[in-house]
């Protein structure tokens, strides 16, 4: 590399350093906060994350409590409507085989 192009490169530099100087000096309080902002917001962020995610948590672990027992409810209701059905079709063929047994000349008077 030429003693010329070395010597602009360094001059690049210092003056890359110094404007780095001044943007420190002019706006450096300025970035400092808008991170210690950023800081806090990530924080808070987090903080409401984790907040939905066990509430969503909690609210999931309802609504399958009360399913359950929705469904066992109509487990119920249907093992009971089961019994009354069959003690009706039991019914209903007691009385076809008594009305099979009466003599035809009642059922016309």
């Amino acid at each position: 590399m030429s003693k010329v192009k070395s010597t602009e490169i360094v001059e690049e530099q210092v003056v890359d350093s110094g404007i780095d100087r001044i943007r420190q000096i002019l706006f450096g309080e300025q970035v400092a906060e808008i991170e210690r902002q950023l800081e806090r917001l990530e924080e808070r962020l987090a903080d409401e994350s984790l907040k939905l995610r066990r509430d969503f948590t909690q609210r999931l672990d309802e609504l399958a409590t009360q399913l359950r027992k929705e469904i066992q409810n109509i487990s119920v209701e249907l093992e009971h409507d089961t019994k009354k059905r069959a003690e009706l079709s039991d019914l209903f063929a007691n009385i076809s085989l008594s009305l099979r047994g009466r003599p035809q000349d009642q059922d016309l008077g």
